[in-house]
């Protein structure tokens, strides 16, 4: 191949791993992409008092949209700020008069990036945020029981919004009939580190609060879900990504049974759920994070205010803004940040504890076992509580963003924002619940895409996709384990192979154990997503994290996927999204499959490869599964 064609497929790979790590993480939900998130051009027109419903709070006022009535930003639980931040979801805040539904909540506090982006200005975050959104065919009314589709949004429990354009779903309604509905939850800190050691009888703190809130919005769909048309005993939850790990976790959750009739998890990551134990390892030193960057913010502003001409409104602000932008630098996979040099901060490492030593030196075991070493024995210090009660919440996603770049190497295996076994609300590991049969038994279609991996670089890098990476997690595996790790990734640690291990381990090998052990008690289906695009495959992403979502989807409207389908393949790729969103669509009306998807079992593994053609294989990359499974006994043996 010529130089020249090198560098362009090189900038090619660069631009389309940005474009997809945006699409993968939940950052499109600037407001200069809302058109284009928008879907299809549908006329919007004024409201009506025949779209008007009576919920759980009062009454909203919906908007029509060509074929489509449309309700937004609806609140499900209580605004989860000021004494409630920290807490379990609260009852929704009733309100007088009519309540108008036309337009999306806020998003949940999260480093927004603006690369790439039609807009400057972000969407804007407020802890307020916890809202859902309800699309349904032009003119079904109250009581008809239709079928309901719940999505969870995906963004690694840190970002991503219902404003995404997964959150939308005309296809679904306009194909399918069905009624559409999406919605926020709490992210990073907020919804996902385990704060309880720092709780007192007089403020009290729950964990896993994200999963709470999606509790939450699933209860509200139950109780008012008939009013726009829909059946409560007939709602299908699907996700990707973390979307994915919530609806499999979810499984797993006592709390849920009776919620949803089935659900479908697209790219999950089930075994992310980790013991409090660590989780609080994680928030004690997000604690550290916080007390050292609010320290770092300080001293900046006595610095400044000792220079003459200084202005503290202007500066605080200036200084704000830069604090802010440290989580977008960290985010962004240490990316230069366009704040002046002088106003740019210091990310602080943390110097952990001996006991947060000893956590780390079990992972990616310390993951999933139970003899973790608790985070510190220590009472903590009240003025912990007091911080976390009083940062703001930018200085509380820059601590996150910078604890969630330290994670994947300090706990090789394991990401810190993550459903937790509290032993209360997560009684037990979802994957363990569903393999002793006392998960949720409805139900399931789960598979995940060929590569995985290959787009978790750059502000992805998440995964153990690095050399110091697997080594640590090769320096714990059995014997024989690694010898047959060897032969199945003969390059590691290569940037190749690496990226094919680290997207393996965290999605394809626990999703076919799930896979396995759902299917000894309730129908399940499972599915690989192989088709790539051309581009795709020639600058070496393939059918990477993500990809999949534009075709149920029906997003080709989308400039990444007109870039993607540049060099080729964008009527396979159509096709494929269509014979999936039937197949979902199938599913979710009464639970049936296409002729041709014969169940999976434990026997024969049976998967359906979604490509230019589908086609059935039996127990695909059986060596691998067998190297995983000798690699990490763990994942069998301590769930």
């Amino acid at each position: 191949m010529a130089g020249g064609e090198e560098t362009e497929l090189q900038t090619n790979e660069n631009e389309l791993t940005e474009a997809l790590t945006d699409a993968s993480s939940g950052a499109g939900t600037e407001a200069g992409t809302e058109a284009a998130n928008a879907g299809p051009s549908i006329p919007r027109t004024l409201t009506s008092p025949l779209l008007r419903r009576d919920v759980t709070g009062g009454t909203i006022e919906g908007t029509r949209q060509g074929p489509i009535d449309t309700w937004r930003g609806i609140p499900f639980a209580a605004p989860p700020v000021g004494d409630l931040r920290f807490r379990a979801p609260q009852p929704v805040v009733p309100w007088s008069g009519v309540r108008s539904a036309g337009d999306f909540g806020a998003i949940n506090p999260q480093p927004v990036r603006r690369r790439s982006q039609n807009s400057p200005a972000p969407v804007g975050a407020d802890e307020d945020s916890l809202t859902l959104n309800i699309q349904a065919p032009a003119g079904v009314q109250p009581g008809e029981g239709r079928p309901v589709m719940v999505f969870i949004h995906g963004g690694g429990y840190s970002g991503g919004s219902s404003r995404d354009f997964s959150g939308h779903g005309e296809s679904f309604v306009l194909e399918g009939g069905v009624l559409y509905v999406s919605f926020n939850y709490r992210l990073g800190s907020l919804g996902y580190l385990d704060f309880t050691r720092y709780a007192t009888p007089e403020r009290p703190i729950e964990s896993n609060l994200g999963l709470r809130d999606q509790l939450a919005a699933l209860e509200w769909v139950r109780d008012n879900i008939a009013q726009f048309g829909g059946d409560p005993a007939n709602v299908t939850i699907f996700g990707e990504s973390a979307g994915a790990g919530s609806v499999t976790t979810l499984l797993g959750v006592p709390r849920a049974d009776g919620l949803f009739a089935r659900a479908i998890a697209q790219s999950a990551p089930p075994s992310a759920v980790f013991r409090s134990r660590l989780s609080q390892t994680w928030a004690e030193e997000f604690v550290t994070i916080l007390r050292e960057q609010r320290r770092l913010r300080l001293e900046e502003l006595e610095r400044a205010a000792s220079e003459p001409g200084y202005d503290p409104e202007a500066h605080d602000d200036v200084a704000h803004s830069a604090f802010a932008q440290s989580a977008d630098a960290s985010n962004n996979g240490g990316r230069k940040s366009d704040a002046p040099r002088e106003h740019r901060f210091r990310i602080p490492v943390v110097t952990r504890t001996r006991d947060a030593r000893a956590a780390r030196a079990h992972a990616p075991q310390a993951a999933h076992a139970t003899q973790v070493t608790q985070a510190s024995q220590a009472a903590p210090d009240p003025s912990d509580l007091a911080l976390l009660l009083e940062a703001t919440p930018d200085e509380l996603v820059a601590a996150t963003s910078e604890l969630s770049r330290q994670t994947p190497d300090a706990y090789p295996g394991a990401f810190c924002l993550a459903p937790t076994v509290d032993g209360e609300f997560v009684p037990e590991h979802p994957m363990r619940a569903v393999r002793e049969g006392r998960g949720i038994q409805v139900p399931l279609i789960i598979g995940t895409n060929f590569r995985e991996g290959s787009v978790f670089r750059g502000p992805l890098d998440i995964l153990p996709t690095t050399a110091p990476r697997i080594g640590g997690m090769f320096s714990r595996a059995p014997s024989a384990g690694k010898k047959r790790m060897h032969a199945s990734y003969p390059g590691l640690p290569s940037r190749h192979d690496g990226l094919t291990f680290g997207g393996d381990y965290a999605f394809w090998y626990p999703s076919t154990l799930l896979a396995d052990w759902h299917s000894r008690h309730a129908p399940t289906r499972a599915y690989r997503f192989d088709f790539a695009p051309r581009l795709l495959r020639l600058v070496g992403l393939d059918a990477t994290h993500g990809v999949e979502m534009f075709a149920p989807f029906d997003r080709f409207d989308l400039p990444l996927v007109r870039a993607m389908t540049s060099l080729g393949g964008r009527e396979s790729y159509a096709a494929a999204g269509r014979r999936m969103r039937d197949a979902w669509l199938a599913f979710a009306k009464d639970g049936s499959f296409p002729d041709d998807w014969p169940a999976y079992g434990e026997e024969t593994r049976t998967t359906r490869i979604i490509d230019v053609e589908d086609r059935l294989e039996d127990d695909p990359r059986h060596d691998a599964r067998l190297a995983w499974k000798a690699f990490l006994p763990i994942f069998e043996t301590l769930w």
